[in-house]
């Protein structure tokens, strides 16, 4: 079809359906650029897909080949034209690549969304087209793979796969940079007060509440400050604000200004210390970021990582973890395995009593009526109580307010688990559809105001807001009915989170799932369960003791493959008895999994390259962490510790210091990241403090100092978190040869980096 066909379809004023179909039936002809050897298509940089980067397309193979040339220039890669031949694949694919939609003859946006029933929303089901200079109602239309769509407005959500999304502008667009431009920084301030010009420096703190969309739900709930990287990024903000900016206006109340940029950020930190800084808010992805203190330096976190700017100079943290935001998070095993089976014996013990057997669909019908009618309160625990291993779980928080969601009530001081407590799944449908759902369609009806400042501006579309609670309740029944009839799995618990977190304005799920499975598999966060106690708690004990009771009969009965068992005492011989229970059970359950699974090219394997990756984590905190920090407790006095906290707050204290106190008090993990940082730094440097002195002094008790310190060591550890275990949650599938890799590597060779470790840390005679 030549050119102007598709100019003049593309300039249309009064669309109709005929034309919404002959511009699908274009579109699957257009050309696009891909890698010659893995066929991924490459994207562009484009405003109007401002959450990740979408596929170019061109009706005209000639515009097609002169892009072709310019990405070959840039990328250093070899690449191809290729014509699109089925349109829904060519989709699927670009989804699949991490890109967000695709854009034809660079002006028409093709946008990729669910239904916001859909139980699985893990690539999208229906596409969105717009025509640009349409005159009528029909703007933009939907399609899915049998045609035009009707949809209700409010039924449908914009498809996200933020991790990949990112990896895909880290990629091509961020270059190992923290922004794509220089950032040339610029502030919003209030020009008067009573009639009077404010003078500068003594700017009045201006709040948003779309001040910091870098970090989501966790931006605080007052609102944040926003910072710009240019003028024009400023300007369009006020643009969507509604704020009038112009000088030369009579008037006006707000300025744009340059500042001097860490001056700037120390007075807005100074006047209050819990406001968020927001980079380029509401702007593209790639251009947003935000601003935090580490150590007195200033960090700034972007798509790219978080970087050292305090010198003027940026200089990128691998190992540094910011304080807040959902970005770099480790992605539990639950959610990563679509065909992981609960350890919960029976999960609908309410409903079914000892039946195992999967409910009809007659049955699972009736059920859903009669029990998703009323809500389901969930379980209050008397003090010092805990749950039963097959209560369901639910740990999150009130996205305008802050406030966790919790009744548990472990101990004096109200510090426990920090989850609502279900008696099932079904029982935690029902309450959102029943007592958390109407409020949040009241909100987002209504908007909602905190008295203290911030909250949400109401939509008052009580139609489109109605719609979106419909399909709420439709995908809530689709979720009970496959659980009632297919039987439980842990992956519904990533459907029922993900369908929350993006329909509810009012409620953020962290964590979910059974307890056992929770017990089991660990926390999402990468922790294990009792990680979250309260260690002063006077239940503390009597907890962590029925905690590790419940972990080790799960084991017991996981470990019932003694096949595995016997290919794990063999590799690592004497050792093995070194090991422990969670180790033992993990490895078993990764083994077999991969046993299970066979070789494969259709399936990804990071689930079980997590599982061996996660024993050398714990293995390291179970062996060398935790028992320096009992002995740190009982060893350093408490007027050091307030010292040492002294000079960290006046930045007079080394890095590893610093860490080191961190995990003392709670504030930092014993991840991977932060364990290679300590190694690293105790190798390549020299220090002077109680703190790290005692630390490498508690290392020299052990076996072979030299070896965990060792480049070999952290080099391992560094594959361990960037090859096998954040690579397959964070940027590519595992394949089946990396995942065995994986396994020999870290554990069944006889020279195996479990063994070593193991063998590394034994304490000296």
């Amino acid at each position: 079809m030549p050119l102007k066909s598709y100019k003049s379809l593309i300039s249309i004023e009064y669309p109709e359906h005929a034309d919404c179909k002959k511009f699908t039936e274009l579109m699957s002809k257009a050309y696009y650029v891909r890698n010659i050897n893995t066929k991924e298509p490459i994207p562009v940089f484009s405003f109007i897909h401002s959450n990740g980067l979408p596929c170019p397309t061109f009706s005209d193979r000639a515009q097609c080949l002169s892009l072709l040339k310019d990405m070959e220039e840039v990328y250093e890669v070899e690449l191809e034209i290729a014509q699109i031949s089925s349109l829904w694949d060519f989709f699927i694919v670009c989804a699949k690549t991490g890109l967000c939609g695709a854009i034809l003859d660079n002006a028409i946006g093709i946008n990729f969304f669910n239904r916001l029933s859909d139980m699985d929303r893990s690539l999208p089901s229906i596409i969105w087209m717009k025509f640009p200079d349409s005159k009528n109602n029909l703007k933009g239309f939907f399609f899915g793979r049998r045609g035009i769509l009707e949809t209700t407005p409010g039924s449908t959500i914009s498809w996200s796969n933020q991790d990949k999304f990112d990896q895909s502008i880290r990629k091509y667009v961020i270059n190992e940079r923290p922004l794509r431009e220089k950032l040339d920084a610029h502030g919003i301030f209030q020009k008067t007060i009573n009639g009077k010009k404010i003078p500068e420096g003594q700017d009045i703190n201006l709040l948003f509440e779309h001040g910091c969309t870098f970090l989501g739900p966790y931006v605080s709930p007052e609102g944040a400050i926003p910072v710009f990287s240019n003028r024009t990024f400023a300007e369009r903000f006020m643009e969507i604000n509604g704020i009038n900016y112009e000088d030369d206006k009579t008037g006006n109340e707000y300025e744009i200004r340059k500042i001097k940029l860490f001056d700037y950020l120390d007075r807005k930190t100074n006047d209050n210390p819990f406001f968020d800084i927001g980079l380029n808010p509401l702007m593209h992805r790639c251009d947003q970021g935000w601003f935090f203190k580490n150590n007195g330096k200033w960090m700034l976190e972007t798509v790219s990582g978080i970087w050292d700017i305090s010198d003027g100079n940026a200089t990128l943290k691998k190992d540094l973890v910011a304080p807040k935001g959902n970005l770099n998070q480790q992605i539990s095993q639950l959610a990563l395995s679509v065909d992981l089976q609960t350890v919960v014996e029976y999960p609908l013990k309410r409903l079914s009593g000892p039946d195992k057997t999967p409910f009809s669909l007659d049955d699972a019908n009736e059920i859903i009526v009669e029990d998703l009618s009323k809500a389901k309160e969930p379980i209050e625990l008397i003090e010092g109580n805990f749950p039963s291993v097959d209560n369901f779980l639910i740990r999150g928080f009130d996205k305008i307010s802050g406030d966790s969601y919790s009744l548990g009530t472990y101990s004096g001081d109200d510090s426990d688990l920090g989850f609502l407590v279900f008696p099932d799944i079904i029982a935690a449908i029902s309450f959102f559809l029943n007592d958390l759902l109407p409020r949040d369609e009241e909100s987002r009806i209504n908007g909602v105001s905190l008295c203290w400042g911030g909250g949400h501006t109401g939509s008052n579309n009580k139609s489109r807001e109605q719609n979106i609670s419909y399909s709420i309740v439709d995908a809530f029944k689709k979720l009970a009915a496959a659980t009632l009839t297919n039987g439980y799995k842990p992956s519904y618990c990533e459907h029922f989170k993900r369908l929350v977190n993006d329909a509810f304005i009012t409620v953020q799920i962290e964590e979910i799932g059974y307890l056992g499975d929770l017990v089991f598999y660990g926390l999402s966060d990468g922790i294990k369960i009792e990680d979250t106690l309260d260690e002063d708690s006077e239940y503390f004990k009597k907890q962590i003791g029925r905690i590790d009771a419940l972990r080790k009969k799960i084991g017991n009965n996981r470990l019932s493959n003694s096949e595995t068992e016997v290919v794990v005492k063999k590799s690592l011989g004497s050792h093995y008895t070194y090991l422990s229970d969670d180790s033992k059970i993990i490895i078993s359950t990764a083994i077999s999994q991969f046993q299970d699974k066979g070789k494969r090219v259709d399936i990804d394997y990071s689930g079980i390259s997590m599982l061996v990756s996660k024993v050398i984590e714990r293995e390291l905190k179970h062996r060398i962490f935790n028992p320096w920090i009992l002995r740190a407790r009982q060893e350093i006095r408490k007027e050091v510790l307030f010292e040492l906290k002294t000079l960290k707050k006046e930045s007079e204290l080394g890095d590893v210091a610093v860490t080191l106190l961190d995990i003392l008090e709670k504030k930092r993990k014993t991840d991977l990241g932060t364990v290679r940082f300590l190694f690293k730094n105790l190798r390549e440097k020299s220090y002077e403090d109680i703190m790290t002195d005692h630390f490498l002094n508690f290392l020299k008790s052990f076996e072979n100092f030299n070896w965990i310190i060792s480049e070999e060591h952290t080099s391992t550890i560094f594959d361990i978190y960037s090859k096998y275990r954040n690579g397959g949650v964070h940027e590519h599938l595992v394949s089946y040869e990396i995942c065995k890799e994986a396994i020999e590597r870290l554990v069944l060779n006889s020279d195996s980096q479990l063994k070593k470790l193991l063998k590394s840390t034994k304490q000296k005679n």
